[in-house]
């Protein structure tokens, strides 16, 4: 005998919130799926083109959905981009409140990323409010099952913190968090009971990325991602480059006008003793001298940063044109 125990779905059937499919029997195959078919083929809830019965393709798109590959590679390093708590996630009115704009992403490596006032949320897929989806594709035993189910488990987990009250509900219904089908006062009942069977959820049970996190800070994302995995962005959020560079204006005008301020001062202290014909103050000098040259190939490595900067990003494009057009080329010869 197996020493696994059988892994069910972590919600009773009469909670399930969307009923298109169900099982026949208990072989727990996609083949023993029955619902409501469309043109031909019963669907994956919320994707009329994927059959729910194509094993191979819906498992394959459950993965790009679910699976937080970077995110739970980046593991190591996630305790200096957010708060070391699995529930540090604040209720979507709460976000609104810290001036936050709810930004919709499929992503779900950008699901409750933030990034100075927006936050990026993946909205609740049908299938994943589906008794039957749960039972078949994400309670078995293969490793490629788990995997897939301690990512899902992770992420319904962050809606019990998402939605908390009737305004949070309505909140996510207006922002497109949640199927529009879901509403009214029942439907705010029916959907709290359904998502309280998440909110306890052990840490153990979910994937990496939500194992020890909930939020996390995009800008310090990308800035760990180019030391931890040589990789220019995370996420890529500037789409110019005129507004990637305006970023580095402040710190660098700060840098600037610290600088001149020491250089002025060291400048009037060497010429008030000069002035009075004291015993220079060789240490002093010294010092000032080797600071002088140091800010000089500062300022030198500040000017040179601009244009090196671009000439990567175009010579990255160049690089990226280049091998797409080949690989098109070679593939619409075959």
């Amino acid at each position: 005998m197996s020493g696994q125990q059988p892994l069910l779905p972590p919600f009773p059937r009469d909670d399930e919130l969307n009923s298109d499919l169900s099982i026949l029997d208990s072989s727990k195959s996609p083949t023993s799926i029955i619902g409501k078919a469309t043109r031909n083929r019963t669907p994956l809830p919320g994707y009329p083109l994927l059959s729910i019965t194509a094993s191979d393709e819906v498992e394959a798109f459950l993965s790009d959905n679910l699976l937080t590959r970077e995110l739970d590679q980046l593991h190591p390093i996630l305790w200096l981009v957010g708060t070391r708590k699995s529930n540090h996630v604040y209720p979507l009115h709460r976000q609104i409140v810290r001036g936050r704009e709810i930004i919709l992403a499929e992503d779900p490596g950008l699901h409750l990323l933030w990034y100075y006032d927006k936050i990026y949320i993946k909205p609740i897929p049908k299938y994943l409010l589906n008794h039957a989806v749960w039972q078949v594709y994400l309670s078995g035993q293969s490793q490629e099952s788990r995997d897939l189910r301690s990512a899902a488990l992770g992420f319904m987990r962050t809606y019990a913190w998402l939605i908390q009250s009737e305004h949070d509900f309505e909140i996510a219904r207006a922002k497109g968090l949640i199927p529009s089908d879901i509403s009214g006062m029942d439907g705010y009942t029916d959907f709290i009971y359904f998502i309280d069977h998440f909110r306890h959820v052990p840490n153990s049970e979910v994937n990496l990325r939500y194992r020890q996190y909930g939020q996390l800070r995009l800008s310090r994302l990308n800035i760990w991602t180019k030391l931890y995995l040589w990789r220019m962005f995370y996420y890529k959020v500037d789409g110019q480059y005129g507004a990637y560079f305006a970023r580095f204006t402040p710190p660098f005008l700060f840098i600037f006008g610290s600088v001149s301020v020491a250089l002025s001062g060291m400048c009037v202290v060497l010429a008030v003793d000069d002035g009075f014909n004291k015993v220079p103050n060789h240490a002093f000098a010294a010092v000032s001298n080797w600071f002088s040259i140091v800010c000089l190939a500062i300022v030198a490595g500040v000017l040179a940063f601009f244009p090196l900067a671009q000439g990567a990003f175009l010579l990255r494009e160049l690089v990226y044109v280049t091998v797409n057009w080949n690989w098109n080329k070679a593939h619409f010869r075959g």
